[in-house]
């Protein structure tokens, strides 16, 4: 059972046979159970016995052969791939379920991971990006949403659960009176260039003690950003650049766009803000962005300031007198939108 363990972690850590989902953790963690879990695993024990079974089949195929098919790509030989097919369910079966395609235009296969946005193989992605994209189109490649009830109907009971914790933090956080109805939550999949920034930089902030039920990791929060959105969305992100909501989703947060709809640069610094509080957050936009921060070590304070954060600071709290709560942070990579909540 050990040595099968231990194969199983060493290509996780493939680097070369891997897409990371884009609400996934990073490459190379220590945590076996944070790994599965970007695989949209439910546990060790599935992974484990999907590793076996597929080992079991191509049991002459290579570490990396087999770790292919572990991701559900048709690599390595059909005799193979066939025979493993019906013993190891992958997400590109559930996505299929769930009407989802792959990424190409004009191919009606899906995913290969299941994910909105992702490619069906290799080809397929090969021949899109061949193109020689423009910078900006290579940094919001893959961003896209999708419905967070079709979401979880794809995933499995553990989405039903994160989906539901989105609308009780939305209605428990609300301190004004009653909270407006939501008319629907979109489940955000960043691109993978706003996603690997992110998690780059919680890997330089570090482990750390976390707030409440934050994650160790860079103490990782999730709070609320509110925002304008001037289109009618349906699901797929518009290019108006006015539209900051599309904006965020294809592109992720730009400070550069800093008090572009509110014309307020911040009384507490130059940066992003986000709220504990639905109700603080939803003052600033019709809509709410459910954020993942990285908000490692705080500098808190009372009262308005400009002052740059202290060395070794990597976020500005602003406790105010009214009992809300506003977060600074300085830069883009601190941020990845996760949910859009629409009223």
């Amino acid at each position: 059972m050990g040595e099968t363990r231990e194969a199983l972690f060493a290509a996780l850590g493939a680097k070369s046979f891997w897409r990371w989902p884009a609400e996934g953790f990073e490459l190379g963690s220590d945590s076996a159970k944070a790994t599965l879990r970007g695989l949209q695993l439910h546990d060790f024990r599935t992974g484990l016995d999907r590793w076996l079974k597929v080992s079991a089949k191509c049991a002459d195929r290579s570490t990396a052969t087999r770790m292919a098919y572990f991701h559900g790509f048709s690599r390595g030989g059909r005799s193979c791939r066939d025979s493993s097919t019906s013993a190891v369910p992958t997400a590109a079966a559930a996505s299929q379920a769930a009407g989802v395609t792959c990424a190409r235009p004009g191919c009606s296969k899906p995913p290969w991971n299941g994910a909105q946005g992702e490619y069906c193989g290799k080809s397929c992605r090969d021949s899109s990006t061949s193109a020689a994209p423009t910078a900006a189109a290579a940094s919001q490649a893959g961003a896209s949403c999708v419905p967070a009830t079709q979401q979880q109907k794809a995933q499995g009971p553990h989405r039903v659960r994160r989906f539901d914790s989105v609308k009780q933090q939305f209605q428990k956080s609300w301190n004004t009176g009653s909270p407006p109805q939501i008319r629907a939550i979109f489940k955000i999949h960043a691109s993978s260039a706003v996603a690997t920034a992110y998690h780059s930089k919680c890997s330089s902030i570090g482990p750390m003690a976390a707030h409440g039920n934050g994650s160790k990791l860079a103490n990782q929060q999730r709070r609320f950003h509110g925002t304008r959105q001037s289109c009618a969305f349906s699901g797929q992100p518009c290019t108006n650049p006015g539209c900051r909501a599309c904006s965020i989703i294809r592109g992720g947060f730009q400070i550069k766009h800093l008090s572009a709809n509110t014309q307020n640069r911040g009384a507490f610094g130059p940066g992003h803000y986000t709220s504990a509080k639905s109700s603080t957050a939803k003052g600033y936009g019709n809509v709410l962005i459910v954020t993942i921060v990285a908000v490692g070590i705080t500098d808190v304070v009372q009262d308005p300031t400009s002052a740059p954060l202290p060395p070794g600071r990597h976020s500005r709290v602003a406790n105010k007198s009214t009992g809300n709560d506003e977060l600074m942070v300085p830069g883009d990579d601190q941020m990845l939108p996760s949910y859009l909540v629409l009223f």
